[in-house]
């Protein structure tokens, strides 16, 4: 019975009730969420030097967006930035996507392009 208790061993078992498993990994996803953290004034200046130079060099730079889950990595050519909207067009294998710049959580150059 102590197996059964550990980790999620209670959502395995055939005695609980498919309603009550849901709830419960409903309820582990959200206490899994994050707060998207506060960038410091120089932090979002390096961020928004780095779009910059992507954008007028044409060189690749990865940004790391913020997920209520997990952070990702995107990484492409910038190719517009839209200050009143501070938004971004980055252009990764010929896709277009739109990125708020609120969501930036950090930006790298490619090496290749320092």
């Amino acid at each position: 019975m102590e197996d059964k208790l550990k980790g999620n061993g209670i959502l395995n078992s055939w005695m609980i009730m498919p309603e009550h498993r849901e709830a419960e990994i409903r309820l582990q996803l959200a206490q899994a969420r994050r707060t998207k953290p506060e960038l410091i004034l120089q932090e979002s200046e390096l961020i928004e030097a780095a779009i910059s130079r992507s954008l007028t060099l044409q060189v690749s730079v990865k940004l790391r967006l913020f997920d209520m889950i997990e952070d990702c990595w995107v990484a492409g050519v910038v190719k517009t930035v839209l200050t009143y909207r501070r938004e971004v067009k980055l252009v990764s294998n010929g896709e277009l996507t739109w990125i708020a710049l609120d969501d930036v959580l950090d930006a790298k150059i490619d090496r290749f392009g320092e």
